[in-house]
C-alpha cells in the first residue's frame, strides 16, 4: 500500500486516516481480501448508510432527550409543565403553545 506525502489542511476533527486517505484504501483492502464478504468497500464507512452503526447513525454518540428531564406531567401548561427557559408561564414560546387552542391546558 502506497500512501502521498502531503501538507496537512485538515480541521481539529481531522484524523490520520482522514487526511492521508487511508480509510478509503483500507475499506477497498477489506472489501477485497475480507473473510466472509460482508459487502463492498462502502460497509466499511461509516459515512455510507450501508456501513455506519445503525445506533448512533455514524456520529459516534447518541443524541436523546429525557422527557421526563423536560416536562413535569403533574403540572398543567398554564402551571409550567415545560421545564425549560424560553417555555415558562410568562414566555412567549410557553405562551403560544398556551394559546394555540391545542391543548388542554
Amino acid at each position: 500500500m502506497t500512501i502521498n506525502q502531503k501538507r496537512f489542511n485538515g480541521n481539529s476533527r481531522s484524523t490520520v486516516g482522514t487526511v492521508s486517505d487511508i480509510y478509503a484504501s483500507v475499506r477497498l483492502l477489506w472489501s477485497r481480501i475480507g473473510e466472509p464478504f460482508v459487502g463492498y468497500s462502502d460497509a466499511y464507512s461509516f459515512n455510507s448508510p450501508k456501513g455506519m452503526c445503525k445506533t448512533c447513525e455514524g456520529l459516534g454518540y447518541i443524541e436523546d432527550i429525557n422527557l421526563d428531564e423536560l416536562l413535569d406531567w403533574d403540572k398543567s401548561l398554564n402551571e409550567g409543565a415545560i421545564d425549560f427557559p424560553s417555555f415558562g408561564p410568562d414566555k412567549e414560546r410557553g405562551k403560544a403553545y398556551r394559546d394555540s387552542g391545542l391543548f388542554d391546558n
